[in-house]
């Protein structure tokens, strides 16, 4: 994936973590990863796992697989 890909999932995380009424600071907290880790997902400068896609699956109630497939 090229870093277009990742620049959008992280705004698709960033979208369902508030729509999930959640700071960075809380979902860091229940993702189990620090907020600087979480902001550089959303921010596309880091590349999450598959596990943590998983995780804020159920975390933020969101299909974010789902949106990950539209983007490949």
């Amino acid at each position: 994936m090229d870093n277009d890909i990742y620049a959008s999932l992280g705004r698709f995380l960033r979208q369902f973590r508030i729509e999930a009424g959640l700071t960075q600071e809380e979902a860091g907290a229940k993702l189990g990863i620090d907020r600087s880790t979480l902001a550089s997902f959303e921010n596309g400068r880091r590349r999450p796992s598959v596990e943590f896609l998983l995780l804020a699956e159920k975390v933020y109630k969101a299909d974010v697989i789902g949106e990950l497939r539209k983007l490949v």
